[in-house]
């Protein structure tokens, strides 16, 4: 067996080991949620817990992004196989990845702006803040994309 083979061998079971692990991040994740959850259904009588139901929400949240991690190393590494010599593999995970991330935090800030407005309306400047970075995030993304196709239509025109 050659040393290729073995690495690569080490290389799908690490990868597999990882997603195993977000996997099981994402479930525990969404336990918390339905736990907290549980909490709130129990005093159904009494008024609603606010603050309990938004960090059920943003467990939640949280869960499905790490979720999408674990699935974007799987498929990317594991059954796609990515070749990261190969630019557009790399602008497809990048892209995939971020456009998660971001999706999550848009979320999270959305939450932030709940929580906010209810318990410190004087925090509000951070959840701007974040959003702005986010939208800073989705224009970087949005000229990477731009540029990276502008370049693989110039390589494809030159072969």
């Amino acid at each position: 067996m050659g040393k290729k083979k073995v690495f690569g061998m080490v290389e799908t079971g690490y990868y597999l080991l990882l997603s195993a692990a977000l996997f099981l991040a994402s479930i525990y994740l969404v336990s918390e949620a339905f736990r907290n959850l549980w909490l709130i259904a129990r005093e159904i009588s009494g008024p609603v817990n606010i603050p309990l139901l938004l960090e059920s929400i943003i467990l939640v949240t949280l869960s499905i992004a790490v979720f999408d991690l674990g699935k974007a190393f799987m498929e990317e590494e594991l059954v796609r196989g990515t070749d990261y010599l190969k630019h557009s593999d790399v602008r497809r995970g990048l892209t995939r990845f971020l456009t998660a991330v971001t999706i999550a935090a848009s979320i999270e800030v959305l939450m932030l702006i709940f929580k906010f407005s209810l318990e410190g309306p004087e925090n509000l400047k951070y959840a701007a803040l974040l959003l702005v970075g986010i939208a800073l995030l989705i224009g970087s993304l949005g000229l990477y994309s731009l540029l990276c196709v502008k370049a693989e239509t110039r390589k494809d025109r030159m072969e």
